[in-house]
């Protein structure tokens, strides 16, 4: 458990017991240290950044009676995970990145696109799935400051790449049904993002849901047009050109790493057979071992 959470309300602990953070400005100071992690914040940043452009004549004097505060509440027991210091022209906190929750996200982030470049995409999802559950709520959600609704859109926006990562690996390893009443409330909150509706037309096409698969791309044509004044990218093209086309690469989820294969090298497009694909596809993942029978010529080998 870190020491420091800032996804959701801002938590200061040491072991399993919560620390008291009880006044606003000690949350607001706290918080300002955290989102600059082992870098100096100047006094006058500070006050700034917690009292606004126009803070009272006394600002000085209580900001140095909330570090002092600080100190106490921290304690002097966990000084070598992190420690708040003077340092001039104002303080910083020193921390190790694990010792706040938005460290670890940010770890288990990299870990996961680590474990997606080996051909993981397993191990990619534990760490997704751990990274997503640090989450408690919105980001600051206990500060009502701009410095803390700009760090907020910020961490959100990260929160949203991790998700579609997510939604990525899932459909990746065929469990696309698993995805998809997540993946539609998602879409549908951020219907300009062009690679969640993708992997939304993917998922419904997979679930045998053609028509609404081609209604999203056109849906999403539109609010880009009308809104962005721009087409959808080769992306999302490409993903409706595959689902018109049944191309295998839409049909089915990718494999999980790079194998040799001594099937003849296909000259021409594959058409039609889609429904018998993914069940095909379903059968490889439920077992090792998979024949195809029918007699000659048609076709057991350009379908495997």
């Amino acid at each position: 458990m870190s020491d420091f959470a800032i996804l959701g309300r801002v938590l200061a602990r040491q072991g399993d017991r919560l620390l008291p953070l009880a006044e606003p400005k000690t949350r607001a100071v706290l918080a300002a240290l955290l989102i600059n992690p082992n870098h100096v914040v100047s006094a006058n940043r500070l006050i700034a950044l917690v009292w606004g452009p126009n803070p009272p004549m006394s600002a000085l004097n209580t900001l140095q009676v909330q570090i002092s505060k600080l100190r106490r509440c921290l304690g002097e027991s966990a000084r070598e995970r992190y420690a708040l210091e003077t340092r001039p022209p104002g303080y910083m906190i020193r921390i190790a990145s694990d010792s706040i929750d938005a460290g670890q996200f940010l770890a288990l982030s990299e870990s996961a696109r680590s474990a997606v470049k080996a051909g993981d995409h397993g191990a990619a999802l534990d760490s997704l799935d751990s990274a997503l559950a640090l989450w408690r709520g919105a980001a600051l959600e206990d500060v009502d400051l701009p410095f803390a609704a700009a760090e907020r859109e910020r961490l959100e926006g990260l929160r949203l790449d991790v998700l579609e990562d997510r939604f990525e690996a899932l459909t990746s390893v065929g469990r696309e049904g698993e995805a998809l009443e997540a993946l539609e409330r998602t879409a549908a909150m951020h219907p300009l993002r062009e690679r969640l509706q993708g992997q939304l037309m993917i998922a419904l096409y997979r679930c045998g849901r053609q028509a609404e698969a081609s209604a999203v791309y056109q849906r999403t044509r539109e609010r880009l047009v009308e809104e962005m004044g721009m087409e959808p990218g080769p992306q999302l093209q490409g993903i409706l050109r595959g689902i018109l086309k049944q191309e295998v690469s839409v049909l089915t989820p990718a494999v999980t790493s790079a194998k040799r294969s001594n099937l003849p090298i296909a000259r021409t497009r594959f058409v039609g057979r889609a429904s018998q694909v993914l069940e095909i596809a379903q059968m490889v993942r439920d077992g090792p071992l998979l024949t195809l029978l029918g007699a000659g010529g048609i076709g057991k080998t350009r379908l495997g």
